[in-house]
């Protein structure tokens, strides 16, 4: 059953609503009617983290929460969620089975149409939270807004945590059209959290937020962070909200983006309880601290191993990989990493990769298919922003990661893993099999 999904195209049969929309129909009206609550999480890049530490937050409120998220690393069970745990096999295999019936069904009306892998899984989502009956549930936009499966879902709350180029083909080759298509997963009337944006754009999206009826809440006005620092492999700062006395919070999830994130997070969290009237500021600042440091993402910046230091991040558009040589030049203290280094086609290679090349001595790569820049491809363009970077073609992925951690001993530098999640479902068995079995006495 599960190949079956699997085996989905990436996209479905045109635009997607009309199907999605006839999926959460067929729950029911009464089941519809106690749905529950929703907080939506969209963004070029940071989506995934708020989303993680949004629900960590509320969970420690003593909420009971659910946590829909995309693309997975090992396993499809990571992306539907519920109070920190996996969906089960059995509890899986049940929502599945229950999108195939219905498949069946809207395919007996509809011949001409097919659903996509995204749709199959948001559809089986649907249905297991309207089993499992959590509280609330966070929905991690799939891509954009506008025309996203998780758009269906009824909620009054939307975090847009950030806009840059990706996916031009299909949200739009300008940041303010990636903007529109974001903020339409928020209904009219609705609230939208609003992440650090460039004042030329902020000042377009306000005006797109007017039209639409929306009230804008930008985190600048009810958020500060003071006081960052790296120490013992966390994030620690102090964390200032409107009528709030400041208070320190830490986080393994690394990265000075991850600071806005958290605090995306924070006031939705801030925002929802509110609304329900079951808002208490000791106990909520108690959860934030909580939430915070307990809150996982796996595929953004993190140190996966030490003795060599590994690190992976998924950055896959300008901003984010601007964002990441901050953080990394903190994190390496002068030193010099193995960039290991994967792209898809339809981001920008120069763009992209330029902003990781000064903290490289040498780059990384394979062959990883259709649809990612080939290694050719990668040479050239790094030669020509920094031709003192090496560049190493590997056979396949094993000998890509082996030769990194060779360097890594020989020349006394990290690992980093960087441009797509892709490449990190590939790296992440062989990494762990690799550390534990090759060089782990070597680096003992």
């Amino acid at each position: 059953m599960l190949a079956e999904i699997l085996a989905l195209p990436r996209y479905g049969s045109g635009i997607g609503l009309a199907r999605m929309h006839w999926m959460f129909q067929q729950l029911g009206q009464q089941v519809r009617l106690s749905y529950p609550h929703a907080i939506k999480v969209t963004g070029s890049n940071g989506k995934g983290s708020t989303a993680a530490f949004l629900s960590s937050i509320l969970q420690a409120y003593g909420l009971q929460i659910g946590l829909y998220t995309s693309p997975h690393l090992q396993t499809v069970h990571e992306r539907i969620r519920y109070n920190g745990r996996n969906i089960e096999s059995e509890e899986m295999q049940q929502s599945l089975t229950w999108f195939l019936q219905k498949q069946q069904e809207y395919l007996g009306i509809y011949p001409d149409e097919y659903f996509s892998f995204f749709e199959a899984f948001t559809a089986a989502a649907f249905h297991y939270y309207a089993v499992k009956k959590p509280r609330l549930v966070v929905w991690e936009a799939g891509m954009g807004g506008r025309y996203d499966p998780t758009r269906i879902v009824p909620t009054r709350i939307v975090v847009l945590t950030s806009v840059d180029l990706e996916h031009t083909v299909v949200l739009g080759k300008t940041e303010e059209q990636i903007a529109y298509d974001k903020i339409d997963l928020c209904p009219e009337g609705g609230v939208l959290l609003l992440g650090n944006l460039t004042p030329h754009l902020n000042n377009r999206v306000l005006a797109y937020c007017q039209l639409k009826n929306l009230q804008v809440l930008p985190l600048a006005v009810s958020y500060q962070a003071k006081d960052r620092k790296y120490q013992d492999g966390k994030m620690h700062w102090q964390v200032q909200l409107t009528n709030t006395p400041s208070f320190a919070v830490e986080t393994r999830l690394l990265g000075d983006f991850q600071i806005e994130n958290a605090g995306l997070a924070i006031c939705a969290a801030q925002l929802y309880l509110q609304e329900q009237r079951i808002y208490s500021q000791k106990p909520f600042v108690a959860a934030v601290q909580q939430g915070l440091a307990n809150a996982k993402h796996t595929g953004r910046l993190q140190q996966i191993h030490t003795k060599p230091n590994i690190y992976w991040d998924a950055a896959h558009t300008p901003k984010a990989s601007q964002a990441l040589f901050v953080s990394m030049q903190k994190l390496l203290n002068g030193k010099k990493v193995v960039l290991i280094y994967a792209l898809a086609k339809d981001k920008d290679l120069p763009a992209t990769l330029a902003p990781l090349l000064p903290l490289c001595s040498t780059l990384l790569t394979t062959d990883f298919g259709q649809g990612f820049y080939t290694p050719k491809q990668l040479r050239q363009i790094c030669q020509s922003i920094v031709a003192k970077v090496r560049v190493l073609v590997k056979e396949n992925i094993d000998s890509t990661l082996t030769h990194a951690l060779t360097l890594a001993k020989n020349e006394d530098c990290s690992i980093l893993l960087a441009g797509s999640v892709y490449l990190l479902q590939r790296a992440q068995p062989i990494v762990s099999k690799l550390v534990s079995e090759k060089v782990g006495e070597a680096f003992a």
